[in-house]
């Protein structure tokens, strides 16, 4: 009498579950640094947005903004507020220098790793908000 038994043994079911936890754990790692390089590449479009805003005020005011707003208003000596779409999840902090130059930083909490913070300067280099901001009007993250 034969005895064929068809079917998979323990030790093969449970290799095939550790190659699928290993590979759902890379994955989900690739997921997560993907998500946190959109969420930089949100941070550095809205400094340059806010640079272009800035130099839109400047260009009508002759002095640059000291707020962010939804909508422009005129005003001089830092009184002014540029207007400036912030991306979800971004939380935009400007800070006016003079009539010459201002910094800005940007930050989400939402990255679970870092850099965690993106800033930008125009006038001064002094100004720059970290030493990896190097270049006026280029924005870096830190």
């Amino acid at each position: 009498m034969t005895n064929s038994r068809a079917g998979f043994t323990i030790i093969e079911l449970l290799t095939v579950v550790a190659i699928v936890g290993v590979l759902a754990t890379i994955v989900g790692l690739k997921s997560v640094q993907s998500r946190d390089k959109a969420l930089r590449a949100g941070m550095v479009a809205d400094l340059r947005t806010l640079v272009s805003s800035q130099e839109g005020f400047f260009s009508a005011n002759r002095d640059y903004a000291g707020r962010i707003g939804p909508r422009e208003i005129p005003g001089a000596a830092g009184r002014g507020t540029a207007a400036l779409g912030v991306s979800p999840g971004n939380a935009v902090t400007l800070r006016y220098r003079s009539a010459s130059g201002w910094s800005a930083t940007v930050t989400n909490s939402r990255l679970s790793a870092p850099p965690r913070t993106c800033g930008i300067f125009m006038g001064q280099a002094s100004w720059s908000p970290n030493r990896a901001v190097t270049k006026e009007g280029v924005p870096a993250c830190y």
